[in-house]
């Protein structure tokens, strides 16, 4: 299957969505599948694509991490995806990129998927500073109510998520498909025992002692 996923962020950004796409394309590539990753580029002015990424440009939100912001449409960009033939599009992302995956879907008549990555709710203080914020959580299920309208199933990652969605009013199909986890990272077989010590030694840890993480 020909699998185009739409994201605002993908490595080498570091974060979740950007790391949960990533690891999706790896795995649908495993199976077989074709997949082109849609996404922004903060290396060229200029749209790129190599090896399955198309990069479209855009501009660096300072105030947002850093993070880029491209416009929701590009003709050489819906060009280079109407010769890969898209059977699906997959979006991650509500933004600039995200909205162009639904204009893609829209234009090739193909089924399309949303995965509720971020409870946005949950930030909506941060652009608002308290100001009219109750305003503002209204209006994001406002906007998710419509979007619900265009995608033909949500991914909820966990039942938490899905009950939320329901909770505002989308009756679009829901699956939960919680976040996979790349296990062959853990496992000790891959260990850099060199990269081990020398991170030990960093922060005078015993050669032998052991070592408790917690993360989260």
């Amino acid at each position: 299957m020909n699998i185009a996923l739409f994201s605002d962020t993908y490595p080498p950004e570091i974060n979740g969505v950007a790391t949960s796409t990533f690891n999706l394309r790896k795995t649908l590539v495993a199976h077989g599948h074709n997949v082109i990753v849609v996404t922004t580029n903060p290396f060229s002015k200029h749209v790129t694509f190599q090896e399955g990424i198309l990069r479209i440009p855009g501009i660096k939100l300072k105030a947002l991490y850093g993070y880029m912001a491209s416009m929701f449409y590009n003709k050489k960009a819906m060009s280079i995806l109407k010769d890969f033939h898209p059977e699906v599009v997959h979006c991650q992302t509500d933004a600039g990129i995200g909205i162009f995956g639904g204009l893609v879907a829209s234009k090739f008549h193909i089924g399309s998927v949303y995965t509720f990555h971020t409870m946005i709710e949950d930030y909506t203080y941060y652009v608002t500073k308290g100001h009219f914020d109750r305003f503002a959580r209204h209006a994001v299920r406002f906007y998710f109510r419509g979007k619900s309208n265009s995608y033909t199933e949500f991914i909820a990652p966990s039942d938490k998520i899905k009950d939320y969605l329901r909770s505002i009013g989308i009756d679009t199909t829901v699956s939960v498909i919680p976040t996979g986890v790349e296990f062959s990272r853990f496992d000790p077989i891959n260990e850099n025992k060199e990269e081990t010590l020398s991170l030990k030694n960093k922060y005078d840890i015993k050669e032998d002692e052991y070592v408790l993480l917690s993360l989260g």
